[in-house]
């Protein structure tokens, strides 16, 4: 389960479940939303725009895809299948690319054998493409009601029921913020300009006093 705009990465075969026929199956989701904070803090996120106008690419997806097909056309001329690379109309050059007809070889940006093609572009492609800003996960909670029923109710039906609802629990919206913005530094050095100019005052009464 994963955000309308966002095409998950790195997916394997614990992001899957296996569902038998004649299941009926009852699923309760909560989401948490994380906020992160753009380049030059560490977060270093990106708010791509699924429009593509404001940006290069439309999703991170786009992003992973193209350095992905880069790095590959740059090596060996073709491309690979990989766990990042979905959507092909994203990419650049033919709508048909060239698929490799090896299988797993090894290279590296001096062309030196170190680590498989595949893996290490993905690795590569990662820090390359800066996350999105706003990051959405979902917990999900499956349950297979009753079983007995359901073996009765759809055996030989040739289907699956799945029911999805909102966990009672509230979704969790964590936000990453400044830890100091210019109007609270404006403000932190108007106030010690202000107790800078009191003690100068204070002081310079207490000469005249003495003075006198």
């Amino acid at each position: 389960m994963h955000s309308p705009n966002v095409i998950p990465q790195r997916m394997g075969h614990q992001a899957f479940m296996d569902i038998k026929l004649g299941q009926m199956l009852s699923l309760s989701y909560n989401r948490h939303k994380t906020i992160l904070l753009p380049a030059p803090y560490d977060t270093n996120c990106q708010t791509y725009d699924v429009t593509g106008v404001e940006t290069a690419h439309k999703l991170r997806a786009d992003c992973l895809s193209s350095c992905a097909y880069n790095m590959w056309f740059r090596c060996r001329n073709c491309t690979t299948y990989s766990r990042i690379l979905w959507r092909l109309d994203s990419l650049p050059g033919e709508r048909n690319p060239n698929i490799c007809k090896f299988g797993e070889h090894y290279f590296s940006d001096s062309g030196i054998v170190e680590l498989p093609g595949p893996y290490y572009f993905d690795d590569y492609c990662q820090r390359l493409c800066p996350v999105d800003c706003v990051q959405n996960y979902y917990s999900v909670a499956v349950v297979d009601r009753e079983p007995g029923r359901s073996a009765w109710f759809m055996s030989g039906t040739g289907r699956v029921y799945i029911g999805l609802t909102h966990n009672q629990l509230p979704d969790q919206v964590t936000q990453h913020v400044e830890e100091m913005t210019f109007i609270d530094l404006l403000a932190n050095i108007g106030g010690i300009l202000g107790l800078w100019v009191g003690w100068s005052v204070l002081s310079v009464l207490t000469m005249f006093k003495g003075n006198k």
